[in-house]
């Protein structure tokens, strides 16, 4: 395109922005809930798709999320959307290869060469899994033994050195030459006719050696790839093959004085997606079992992260220096919402409605109790789409053709299914049959019900919810239990608060309120091994509390002598001392804890109660109990919003308290 043509540009512009708009709207009729996703790499590709020519390094795009939310689908349906299939490449990045990876794809170099990707021009590349790839281990120490090291080179302005040496050249055309000598000898070379014994028949003349039969090809296909990649070739590979031993010499012979060769490889038309999933940023990623957990909250805890968070995370596994050549381009995945899990179970059964009606002509409908029975069942708000798919399939499609067979049988070209109990319904006409078909989760719960089990799992979470009310003044933002979870059988959600002393100290109140709670309501002996979490987290906050914030008896930061941390020596390490003030915070926490609790025992039994009858107390309906016993709180359902405290209000009011004391002292 001559870019000095305005008038052209312009018309080209419009055309190239007319197709990123059909793939924003394709994308977006495929993924729910990823609308800002797609518009915000869109946006950012818009320069590398348009005006290419304006490119002097690779445009590099970041994708984060945690596994399940689309992130390598959509790189795929997005280069499928731009029609760029034969020139994308995507690669699984990992620190180490196997015995079976040629030497040559253990360099991105290599991978390039062997690609459908085309030096000097536009190409899309995936390096996925980066999670996998790092340069720092575990211990923050640096890896120096790992294959791809050339990605750095890359990603910092897209071009390649030492691709090509005159040694590799060189090496060819010797290889080449030897194996000429060694064909032109068995050439020349007579066969001798035998007798039975083995020896050379006596009397008879050697016979000439037969003439190969002539062959299309004259180097195999890794001889003729290797010989591509080191000479820059643009001819097929296939092509190459068919080159005979005087064409690939004088080629080797052109090539080896040729100064373009041995100048860096020219990636800089590069569309790179970097993608992958750092557990260190999202961390409720480890939540695998928690399918009652609201997904609405993992959702708002997700839009939390942002770039600096990614960048942080990152450098556990990678160098300053690396991560810098990653970019400022970040884009960051929300685990997905509660109406987006019901709006991809709402297309999928939409779809097997429709499958049905156009192979069949029968007319399906299916009952919203199979959609909440799929959500029950189906989602964890951690894992992404896969197991809803996954649930989909086994809990609905794999039986729907026996309502099928039966609506045939019948006569009918109607069915209705629902879901009731434990079974699977279709109902034809006036007759409903069932398959037993218990959800997994359901089956969980109903096998692990007991009611003493309820009892106890209700007042521990209730305690924690009523020591959060009366020391915070919130509502926590969700209160359930008779959860289907090997960890956890009950849970609250609270909001994060800036880091004070007395923050610190009321939630060590707050985490042991379950534990005080428990013995209030059924006596010390009857206290269960599942407040060890709580005691372990609370434990862990008052550590910090004692030696890291500098809130305690000491000011100064304390770690034991030989820990991992980096200054561990020049730290203060009188652990000993830290331990008894640790422990003498919990004890007079637990203590205040118990007055707290005694005060309000009346509105924990109440809580209580509820949770004990419905397993769940929303907000609202926990600000109305509260209420009721003389506790005002506030419902804040935005669990991302960090609360600070009221420093305007005691800012003004400092001075003046100051200044009354400074009175009464002069009397």
């Amino acid at each position: 395109m001559d870019l000095h043509d305005h008038r052209e540009v312009l018309k080209h512009i419009k055309t190239k922005r007319a197709e990123l708009a059909n793939a924003a709207k394709e994308l977006k009729a495929h993924f729910v809930g990823l609308d800002a996703i797609i518009d915000k790499i869109l946006r950012n590709l818009e320069v590398w798709y348009i005006m290419p020519e304006l490119l002097t390094r690779p445009v590099i795009i970041n994708l984060w999320g945690m596994t399940g939310v689309g992130k390598t689908d959509l790189v795929r349906r997005l280069v499928n959307c731009l029609k760029f299939n034969d020139r994308y490449a995507e690669m699984q990045m990992t620190n180490k290869g196997t015995s079976n990876d040629h030497y040559w794809v253990r360099t991105i170099s290599g991978f390039l060469s062997m690609s459908n990707i085309v030096e000097g021009q536009q190409g899309i590349l995936l390096l996925d899994e980066i999670q996998r790839f790092r340069t720092i281990d575990q211990e923050l120490r640096e890896i120096h033994d790992y294959q791809f090291q050339d990605v750095w080179m890359l990603l910092s302005d897209g071009k390649l050195t030492g691709a090509t040496s005159r040694e590799d050249i060189y090496s060819e055309i010797c290889q080449a030459a030897y194996q000429e000598d060694l064909e032109d000898q068995e050439e020349d070379s007579p066969v001798e006719e035998t007798s039975n014994s083995g020896k050379p028949a006596i009397g008879k003349a050697p016979k000439e050696k037969k003439k190969k039969k002539s062959s299309k090809f004259s180097m195999w296909y890794y001889e003729a790839a290797r010989l591509k990649r080191i000479l820059r070739l643009n001819e097929p590979t296939a092509e190459i093959m068919t080159w005979n031993k005087e064409k690939k010499r004088q080629v080797l012979m052109d090539k080896i004085d040729d100064p373009e060769l041995y100048q860096p490889r020219d990636f800089t038309k590069l569309l790179i997606f970097i993608s992958g999933n750092i557990d260190e940023a999202y961390t409720m990623a480890h939540l695998t079992d928690s399918t009652n957990i609201d997904a609405d909250v993992f959702h708002r805890e997700t839009t939390k992260i942002n770039f600096l968070t990614i960048k942080d995370k990152l450098t556990r596994r990678f160098k300053p220096e690396q991560i810098a050549r990653m970019g400022n381009t970040h884009v960051i995945y929300p685990s997905l919402s509660k109406s987006s899990y019901e709006e991809i179970i709402r297309r999928k059964i939409t779809q097997l409605r429709n499958c049905i009606r156009e192979k069949t002509g029968m007319v399906v409908t299916f009952d919203k109790s199979i959609n909440e029975a799929i959500y029950r069942n189906g989602v964890f708000p951690t894992q992404g789409t896969r197991p809803v798919f996954s649930t989909i399939t086994s809990f609905l499609e794999v039986n729907t053709p026996f309502f099928l067979f039966k609506t045939i049988a019948s006569g009918s070209d109607s069915l209705r299914m629902y879901y009731e109990g434990k079974h699977l319904c279709g109902k034809v006409g006036g007759k409903v049959y069932r398959v037993l078909n218990e959800g997994e989760i359901d089956k969980i719960q109903r096998e692990e019900f007991d009611k003493n089990r309820i009892v106890g799992v209700s007042v521990h979470e209730a305690g924690h919810a009523v020591a959060y009310a009366v020391l915070f003044g919130y509502a926590p933002t969700q209160i359930k239990v008779n959860m289907a979870s090997t960890k956890d059988l009950g849970f609250i959600y609270t909001h994060p608060f800036r880091v004070t002393r007395k923050v610190v100290k009321d939630r060590v109140s707050c985490l042991l309120a379950g534990k005080v709670a428990e013995q209030l309501m059924f006596g010390e002996q009857n206290l269960s091994a599942g407040c060890s979490g709580d005691v372990s987290e609370a434990t862990i906050l008052a550590a910090r509390y004692v030696r890291d914030y500098g809130m305690g008896a000491k000011v100064s930061r304390i770690a034991p002598r030989g820990t991992n941390h980096a200054e561990a020596q020049i730290l203060n390490n009188d652990t000993a001392t830290g331990d008894l003030e640790i422990e003498e915070l919990m004890r007079d926490q637990e203590k205040s804890t118990e007055d707290l609790l005694h005060k309000n025992k009346r509105l924990l039994v109440a809580v209580s109660k509820v949770l004990i009858k419905k397993y769940h107390i929303t907000p609202e309906a926990f600000q109305r109990i509260c209420k009721k016993y003389g506790v005002d709180i506030v419902v804040e359902i935005n669990d991302k919003k960090t609360i600070w405290p009221k420093y305007k209000t005691f800012m003004s009011e400092r001075p003046r308290s100051v200044a009354s004391k400074m009175r009464n002292t002069a009397k």
